[in-house]
Parts: structure tokens; C-alpha cells; sequence
């Protein structure tokens, strides 16, 4: 029966993996753990990856509404809730609320692309909330609204009206998944706990993969049979998801439009980098970005339509302007903290988009030494950029390998939290020196020539 169940689990992962295949890159990388408690009644996420399933759950669930179950808890893991909740400043830190917040917004995706829901749970959903919400919201503005709202979760664990969203997709039968998982373990229960469905009542709790601490059924970070995630593992994976969503032309169900701006803003970078690269355009080449110019270098096309026997002008052509040289220094040193790496990558993709496909960025990853080049002109070039890094601290050398570039930047962009010795002198030829700081109070260190930019929350 143990085996069945972990069959039918794999299966629906097989299923749901064709039908959101943009999403496999985190869905295959959930270790499966089977968890036999009587107040654990559902599936749930730790911050490791690890995925806990009761075999209750899996076994009154039909394939697909197994496989919407796994979608959900996959989604936390790509919104990574987990973080953002450990990142909340200025505000009560209530972890069942955030996992509300959390699950309204999975499951209004899970709504539009039509999942079916388990029909034993209830769903929570933005419509059970007595608070201006909705899906045009981010986690973080919900969550704030429903804690000025008074909301307070249900906490008495009792079955649920049954429910069901949308329509049912067509009833595929999955594929017994991969049969190298691990074997599941059956004696991992730790203490007492209280959790709940697919973000519906009783408490809700996805486990701290959604939010919060560590629930008394996870397993430890050093567990040997199931090895946590590690953070470069995750943002990896994150990284291949957000990109395949995107620019996504793989076969399957088409992301919606809600999972498409969750990814979107998600990405968004902190600095106008179109606005930034302009200035240095306006001070250095006379140009800006997007502004069209005529040169008598090239000859107009409409020349030949005006040429007579007795007239024959000379027109000049229009000309886009020269993007700029880039270079990123981006700061890998034990101080940068994963967030910090993740913005970093955000940033350098705002750079990417600003410039254009005509030029690559030239990347270089720097601790105690300048670590080789990348040059990056697309989305997924920089999610798939590697950030090796050492035990020390020295971007100075990150300046010398830009400056040993065969094409010579324009522009240098450094990316750190300050703690860094600099320069001396501004290297020759460079038109600006961007400085985004992580740490403001790093501001008063920097040389007079940079211009520092700070990536505040």
C-alpha cells in the first residue's frame, strides 16, 4: 500500500509537470517525505524543499487534485514565501496570516488555470476575506491588509464543505514517475502540530517553506536521507522557473496571465537603468537611448526615389544610438547574503533589457579575486550566470579584469554591500562608476568619482 501511494504521488507529479512543464525545475526537485501523524492532514513545504505528504491525503485524492496540491506547494517555493516573510520589516510577524496571504494569491493562479481542488478541503481564496484584497496585490500588501483588517485565523481543525474550483481539466492518467525517489520514511514524526489543507481552514500551514519557523514534523537541515536544498541550489531553480515561465514556448497549458505577473514582479529591478545609461549616453556619445539621430555615413534609401537628371541630393540616414560598454562587478564575498545575489542578478537583467540585444553585458564575479568574464545579453543567460566567490573581499581586482576587457566599458556598475577597498583614481576612460550599495552606512567609503545607488527593501 506505501508503495501504491508513493506511485500515485509520482504519477501526479508526471502530471503535473505536463501540464505546467515551465515549472519542472522545482517540482522534480521536491524530496518526497511521507509523513504518518494524525494532525498532519495534507502536503506541506519546508524551507529545504522537502515535501511532506500524509498518506491520507494522497490517498482520498483523485490524480489531478493531487497534482493541483503539488502545484501549490511548488508555488510557494518559487514565490519564495519563505524569504519574503523573513525579509518583512516595520510590521507584526504572523506566520498563519502570511501563509493566507500566501494562498490567496497561489490559489487565484491555481483558479485561472482551472486546477481542480480536492473536494474534501476547502480552499481559501481573496473572496473569504472580510479586507480589501485581490489578486492585483502582492503578498506582502495582503498580508499588511489583513492584519489591519483584524483578520485572525480559524484554529479548530474540522473537515470542510467540499469545493471545487473551475472547471476540470480532462482526466489524464500519469506516468508512475521516477523510480529512483528516495524511499519515503514513515517514522519522521516529531511532536505535536497543527496542520491544514491547501491554504483552506483549519490553520493554514504549507510548513516554513511557506513562511515562518520550522514546523515540529520537519526534518533537520543536516538530515542524510533528505538533504535540504541549499540556497544556490533554490535560486537556481527558481531562477530556470521565472525564465521558463517568461519566454516560455514549451508544449502545455500556456501560463496564465496572474502566474506571468506574480514571476514579473518578482523581477523587477530597482533602478531606471534606462534612465541611468542615458545620462552617461548624453555626457559621453551625445545620444540617448531610444533617441534616433541622422549620419551622412550612411546614405538614405530615399535617395534614389528623389534622384533626376538634373537633381541628385545627398540625405543622411537615420541611426539608432551606440549602446554603451557595461561592465557588472558583481560582489560574491561570504558578506553577500543570497538576497543580495538575487537582487544583483535583477538588477544586471534591467541592464540587459535597457541595452538591447545588440551588445552583451560583460559580467564578473569578484571576492578576493576577479573571477572569468561572462558576457550575458538575454533573461536566461543571466539566470544561468555562475557566482563563484572565495573567503575574502577585494573588488579592486574586479576593476582590473574590466579594465583588461578587449572591448574597454563605458560604464562600470558595481554591485556590493560596501565592504570592499577601492581604487584610488577612476579608471581611465570609464564615463560613470554606478555603486549599488546594499549597506548605505557604506556610502561615506566609496571614492568621490562613484556614484552610489542604494537597494533598500
Amino acid at each position: 500500500m506505501q508503495d501504491e501511494l508513493l506511485n500515485k504521488l509520482q504519477a501526479a507529479r508526471s502530471l503535473a509537470e505536463r501540464k505546467w512543464p515551465y515549472i519542472s525545475a522545482i517540482l522534480f526537485n521536491l524530496r518526497l517525505v511521507r509523513l504518518e501523524r494524525s494532525d498532519f492532514k495534507t502536503l506541506g513545504v519546508d524551507k529545504g524543499w522537502r515535501l511532506y505528504w500524509s498518506p491520507e491525503f494522497v490517498d482520498k485524492c483523485e490524480l489531478d487534485e493531487l497534482a493541483t496540491g503539488l502545484l501549490h506547494e511548488s508555488l510557494h517555493c518559487l514565490m519564495d514565501h519563505s524569504r519574503r516573510f523573513d525579509d518583512l520589516t516595520g510590521v507584526k510577524k504572523d506566520h498563519n496570516i502570511w501563509n493566507v496571504a500566501g494562498d490567496c494569491s497561489i490559489n487565484q493562479i491555481l483558479d485561472d488555470a482551472r486546477a481542480p481542488f480536492p473536494k474534501h478541503f476547502k480552499p481559501v481564496r481573496f473572496s473569504d476575506m472580510n479586507a480589501d484584497v485581490g489578486p492585483n496585490l502582492s503578498t506582502e500588501q495582503t498580508y499588511v491588509r489583513l492584519l489591519e483588517s483584524g483578520y485572525v485565523p480559524p484554529n479548530n481543525p474540522q473537515p470542510q464543505t467540499p469545493s471545487q474550483s473551475g472547471a476540470e481539466d480532462d482526466a489524464d492518467s500519469g506516468d508512475p514517475g521516477d523510480p529512483g525517489d528516495q524511499p519515503d520514511h514513515s517514522d519522521r514524526s516529531q511532536g505535536e502540530g497543527s496542520v491544514s489543507d491547501l491554504g483552506g481552514e483549519p490553520t493554514p500551514n504549507c510548513g516554513s517553506g511557506a513562511g515562518g519557523p520550522s514546523q515540529d514534523y520537519e526534518l533537520d537541515d543536516a538530515d542524510t536521507d533528505f538533504h535540504a536544498a541549499t540556497q544556490a541550489e533554490k535560486s537556481i531553480n527558481i531562477a530556470q522557473v521565472s525564465s521558463a515561465i517568461l519566454e516560455t514556448n514549451s508544449w502545455g497549458a500556456k501560463p496564465t496571465k496572474s502566474l506571468v505577473r506574480a514571476v514579473e514582479d518578482l523581477q523587477k529591478p530597482k533602478v531606471s537603468w534606462r534612465r541611468e545609461l542615458a545620462v552617461v549616453l548624453r555626457q559621453n556619445i551625445g545620444t540617448t537611448m531610444g533617441r534616433k539621430d541622422y549620419t551622412m555615413m550612411r546614405l538614405s534609401r530615399r535617395e534614389h526615389a528623389l534622384k533626376s537628371t538634373d537633381f541628385a541630393p545627398r540625405l543622411p540616414a537615420l541611426r539608432a544610438p551606440i549602446p554603451p560598454n557595461v561592465c557588472v562587478i558583481l560582489d560574491t564575498s561570504p558578506s553577500i547574503s543570497e538576497q543580495n545575489l538575487r537582487d544583483g542578478l535583477t538588477e544586471i537583467l534591467g541592464i540587459v533589457r535597457a541595452i538591447g540585444n545588440s551588445k552583451s553585458v560583460a559580467v564578473i564575479p569578484c571576492s578576493g579575486k576577479a573571477y572569468p568574464v561572462q558576457f550575458v545579453r538575454s533573461a536566461n543567460k543571466v539566470n544561468n550566470l555562475k557566482t563563484p566567490g572565495d573567503n575574502t573581499t577585494d573588488l579592486r581586482h574586479g576593476f582590473e579584469a574590466a579594465m583588461a576587457l578587449k572591448n574597454k566599458p563605458e560604464i562600470i556598475v558595481v554591485m556590493t554591500d560596501g565592504f570592499t577597498p577601492w581604487p584610488e583614481e577612476k579608471p581611465r576612460g570609464v564615463g560613470l562608476v554606478l555603486v549599488l550599495l546594499t549597506e548605505e552606512t557604506q556610502a561615506k567609503a566609496l571614492m568621490p568619482w562613484m556614484k552610489p545607488i542604494f537597494l533598500g527593501a
